[in-house]
């Protein structure tokens, strides 16, 4: 009978229904990045190229989409996307953890030729799902690029890096749970990424 439902099911279930119409318009989701790792033992002088993403699908410019907007269905219905730059987003992260290693570093748009210490970084791919779950979304972020790793005109070095993340769940799952899951799996690759620098420009 009616007046033996939950009135919290009831009001999630509401909530959910009248909010499904934001569903149809594209997510806007901020990217940012927090240091994760606390030591590291680098030295001297590095450069970071501008990092390159010929993968990525641009819904307009200057708009990067970086997932899908699904309804309770699971079916798409928009886009997440963001604004802010993706190549910058991952060149900051890296600046980030190589200072906080001992490096001095320094951002540029390509290499010296030739460089003390140079990385470079092909992006290919940032994704986050949706993670719908019985009361709340929740979401998977996914960041995946390849590094080039320079001395003098050389390349010594090339590697993948990969790495996941989730967000807090939420009733309808909104951009800053999207947002934290890109975050997370942003630190994931550092974690990976920077002990490989840290080792392959220590061998001089």
């Amino acid at each position: 009978m009616c007046e033996s439902r939950n009135p919290r099911l009831v009001a999630i279930v509401l909530v959910a229904f009248f909010s499904s119409g934001c569903a149809f318009v594209d997510q806007k989701v901020g990217l940012r990045y927090e240091q994760a790792l606390t030591s590291g033992k680098g030295k001297g002088p590095i450069e970071i190229a501008t990092p390159v993403a010929p993968t990525l699908e641009t819904k307009k410019k200057g708009f990067f989409i970086v997932g899908a907007v699904k309804n309770t269905y699971g079916m798409k219905t928009a886009d997440t996307v963001t604004q802010d730059s993706i190549p910058q987003w991952i060149a900051n992260a890296l600046k980030t953890e190589l200072e906080a290693a001992g490096f001095d570093v320094q951002l540029v748009n390509n290499l010296s030729r030739p460089v003390k210490r140079g990385i470079e970084t092909r992006v290919v791919k940032v994704w986050v799902d949706q993670d719908p779950g019985l009361l709340t979304v929740g979401a998977l972020g996914e960041v995946q690029f390849r590094m080039a790793l320079y001395r003098g005109t050389n390349k010594v070095k090339e590697f993948d890096v990969d790495g996941r993340g989730q967000g807090s769940r939420s009733l309808i799952g909104d951009a800053e749970t999207k947002a934290q899951s890109l975050q997370v799996a942003l630190q994931a690759c550092m974690k990976k990424a920077i002990p490989i620098i840290i080792e392959t420009f220590s061998e001089e």
